[in-house]
């Protein structure tokens, strides 16, 4: 007689989509957790920072910044300094600016839960990007058979 493997648990790894999240919450019998995707993290992040006004060396040095927050886990930190850049922008800024930053937090916010300690699960040589898969998401069991979807 052959048992079925035991699954611990289920890490999806996504680049951000709605659906992606909302399919590994509807998983039942196994503990999942959803990932937001470094590439994907640090592009949207760019983004969110690229058309501000700001010279590009300081753009820069505020993008590693705040990539280094994301980088060790610190989510609260990047959003702070980020909720800070707001208030600068809406005192001398423009409109723009400040919706661009209140587009960024608001990623980062409704993302909170999909944003891992990239630094611990790179030194540990676990996924932190799905860029390697054509579909851009992966999975994998915690007993370490990957599947791409």
């Amino acid at each position: 007689m052959s048992s079925k493997p035991q699954i611990a648990g289920l890490e999806v790894l996504g680049d951000g989509a709605r659906w992606i999240a909302l399919w590994a919450l509807g998983i039942q019998g196994i503990d999942v957790v959803a990932i937001l995707c470094w590439y994907h993290l640090c592009k949207r992040v760019y983004e969110g920072l690229s058309g501000l006004g700001l010279a590009k060396e300081e753009r820069k040095r505020l993008e590693r910044e705040i990539l280094g927050h994301l980088w060790r886990g610190e989510h609260c930190l990047a959003i702070w300094k980020l909720w800070g850049l707001r208030s600068s922008a809406r005192n001398g800024g423009s409109a723009r600016s400040e919706k661009r930053l209140d587009d960024l937090i608001g990623y980062l916010l409704r993302k909170k839960r999909q944003l891992a300690n990239y630094e611990e699960r790179h030194a540990r040589g676990e996924w932190i990007a799905s860029t390697g898969w054509r579909s851009g998401t992966t999975w994998r069991y915690r007993n370490d058979a990957n599947i791409a979807a």
